[in-house]
């Protein structure tokens, strides 16, 4: 490197971890190099800036898009909250209304046995 050499400070060196032989860093020191070291490599900063909020955008893109979709796929839904009151014909059809039986329910004046 022509005899320039990189020196990080040993703060920055504290943040880092090796997973695989690569350097991992502790995501939330972003924020203090950034303070520090903004005056020497703004656009670098700036480009992270830009990945780490287009992350943040992107999902929650992604959670208002998916629940658009299951909003939309719940209007089809006939397994859950599906129940509804009988209607008087579909009472009598069924044969509800005998003279003996469990009582269900109520329909006008008349009770729904089983």
């Amino acid at each position: 490197m022509d005899g320039v050499s990189l020196r990080l400070p040993t703060a920055a060196w504290s943040t880092m971890v090796r997973a695989g032989g690569l350097p991992v860093y502790y995501p939330p020191a972003f924020f203090w190099w950034w303070f520090s070291f903004d005056a020497y490599a703004p656009g670098i900063f700036m480009e992270a800036a830009a990945i780490a909020t287009s992350g943040g955008i992107l999902a929650i893109a992604a959670a208002i898009v998916m629940s658009i979709i299951r909003a939309r796929e719940a209007a089809n839904v006939a397994t859950y909250r599906s129940a509804r009151w009988a209607e008087d014909r579909e009472i009598h059809s069924a044969g509800l209304l005998g003279p003996d039986g469990v009582v269900l329910g109520r329909c006008d004046r008349d009770y729904h046995v089983s």
